[in-house]
């Protein structure tokens, strides 16, 4: 929802929003008992540490972006979600070289 929100307006209030709740929902779902929710939650904090590294703290958020990412290309196995996630990861490594 506040990821949603945060297209609309007070793009990073809604970011940051949308990490915290992602991060809750991250303590509540531990990877081992449900490894698809789980990718699906380390997918959406990577996108949203992504997108808020363009208002703040860029390198920062980058690296939390990656790791991320790194987290949940290991249970999906949707082939065109890869190719989202691998976008975004090369992406990631451009701008941490720059």
């Amino acid at each position: 929802m506040y990821y949603v929100l945060s297209t609309l307006k007070n793009r990073e209030e809604n970011l940051l929003n949308a990490i915290e709740a992602y991060q809750r929902a991250e303590n509540l779902v531990p990877e081992e008992d449900n490894p698809a929710m789980y990718a699906k939650i380390q997918k959406q904090l990577g996108i949203c540490f992504f997108e808020i590294s363009e208002t703040r703290d860029k390198q920062e958020n980058l690296k939390k972006a990656l790791k991320h990412f790194n987290s949940a290309i290991k249970y999906i196995k949707n082939d065109a979600e890869l190719d989202e996630i691998k976008v975004y990861i090369t992406q990631i490594n451009k701008d941490l070289i720059k």
